[in-house]
């Protein structure tokens, strides 16, 4: 009976590290699911409002009446800041999801308090580069670096439309609404890194071990020239007017 129990602790043993690193993988792949889903409400959305992304709470408007798509995405309120109790299902984005909530979230991530600056705020996960408030699809480009305040490079990335938001910088502190930019942060909710959903749709993962700010991501913009991704305050439609400064940095 000893023998028995022994070997099934050794088989234990060897199997649990396998079956964690399965499950891991497995909802690191439901949560790109789930932003996949989100990016495409994002374009599907654009082709029925003139091929322009939905506005952001941070983008300074509130619309009305036929412009009423220009609103945030999540519809977190403009008046009473922080409060999003009703996201995402005021949000502009909501009715291409099948109005289903569960989308917006990252599987890997427990509701917390809202507010904690830990764990999910319960609502919602991932947030939209705020510089693509009204951006024009037909204006996107794909390219697109992270570029340090050291000066040091990553290139060849794609243009991120969704990124997985660190919960205590800021997305379920203090700024809690889903405009990334300034010194917003990426999340580590997979592997110390994240989840990105690109401007066509696609995922992919990217490490996060060194910080990435909104602040540093950059794309290569209608003026051909490279545009600040995290710039703020941005505007609905300031992308395709070409009044988005290249961010921290005005060398290329």
């Amino acid at each position: 009976m000893l023998v028995v129990v022994a070997i099934v602790s050794i088989l234990v043993s060897l199997l649990l590290p396998a079956l964690i690193q399965a499950r891991q993988n497995a909802v690191e792949v439901w949560c790109r699911s789930n932003m996949h889903q989100v990016a495409l409400g994002f374009l599907v959305l654009a082709e029925d409002t003139h091929g322009c992304l939905p506005g952001n709470q941070f983008d300074g408007q509130s619309h009305t009446g036929d412009e009423i798509y220009k609103n945030d995405w999540l519809g977190v309120s403009v008046t009473e800041y922080g409060v999003i109790k009703d996201t995402p299902q005021r949000g502009t984005v909501f009715p291409y999801l099948g109005q289903n909530r569960d989308i917006y979230r990252c599987p890997n991530l427990e509701a917390g308090e809202i507010g904690s600056a830990k764990d999910s705020n319960g609502h919602f996960d991932y947030s939209a580069m705020l510089s693509l408030s009204g951006a024009a699809t037909a204006r996107l480009s794909l390219r697109s670096r992270i570029r340090f305040n050291a000066g040091e490079i990553m290139d060849d990335l794609r243009t991120p439309l969704l990124v997985e938001e660190d919960p205590a910088q800021y997305i379920n502190f203090w700024s809690r609404e889903g405009g990334h930019a300034n010194w917003d942060l990426l999340a580590k909710n997979h592997r110390y890194g994240a989840n990105i959903a690109a401007v066509d749709g696609s995922v992919t993962w990217l490490f996060a071990g060194i910080p990435v700010m909104a602040a540093y991501w950059q794309s290569w913009g209608p003026g051909n020239d490279w545009v600040g991704l995290g710039a703020y305050p941005v505007y609905f439609g300031d992308w395709n007017k070409g009044q988005i400064p290249p961010g921290w940095w005005s060398d290329p």
